[in-house]
């Protein structure tokens, strides 16, 4: 009988464990944290040429004259000094930008040449801009746009993605006017805004 006793003894200590071992774990713990970056940059872009000066002279031949600070055109005679010249823009902030360009205090193209141009609706103001540094910008102007029409003013892209990687980040940009032939005599001057957005 004593052995009986042993062997139940025994059965019962392997059964336990065997059903210790056998059950589930029914418990479950989730824990959670919150992650944070913060990126700080500046934008800003700073213009080391705001002047562009295209000299005197007069449409000859044509409806309008298109005359471009980078000296392309035509139909234009030149009577002064008229050399290459552009705003240059530099990224000095520390991050990428997209700017843009306006001009300020017109209502539109003839407002610049004529007032009200009478006999022509061709007048035109664009912008053209080129990287200065290779690489500086992706999304430059594709050819010469218009900031002023002859009946509307606008905001042009000048450079989407305007790079910050260095103090030479810079692009280039001309001046492109369509001249009428009917635009009144003397001076003229504008004012041309770039407006930098960290992208």
């Amino acid at each position: 009988m004593k052995y009986w006793v042993w062997i139940v003894i025994v059965l019962l200590i392997l059964f336990s464990f065997k059903t210790f071992l056998s059950q589930e774990i029914t418990g479950k713990s989730v824990s959670s944290g919150i992650i944070t970056l913060t990126k700080v940059g500046s934008a800003g872009i700073q213009m080391t040429d705001e002047n562009i000066a295209f000299g005197s002279g007069y449409v000859q031949g044509c409806e309008y004259a298109v005359v471009n600070s980078n000296l392309s055109g035509s139909c234009w005679v030149n009577v002064s000094e008229f050399v290459e010249d552009y705003h240059l823009l530099v990224n000095n902030g520390s991050s990428v930008l997209n700017v843009t360009a306006s001009v300020v205090g017109l209502s539109d193209a003839e407002d610049f040449f004529c007032g009200d141009c009478l006999y022509t609706d061709n007048a035109r103001i664009s912008v053209y801009s080129v990287n200065a540094e290779s690489g500086s910008c992706s999304g430059l102007t594709n050819s010469a746009e218009s900031v002023a029409t002859y009946n509307s003013v606008n905001n042009v892209g000048v450079c989407d993605y305007f790079d910050f990687a260095d103090a030479s980040d810079s692009v280039k940009v001309y001046i492109e006017f369509y001249v009428p032939k009917d635009a009144s005599v003397g001076n003229k001057s504008f004012l041309i805004s770039y407006e930098a957005s960290v992208y």
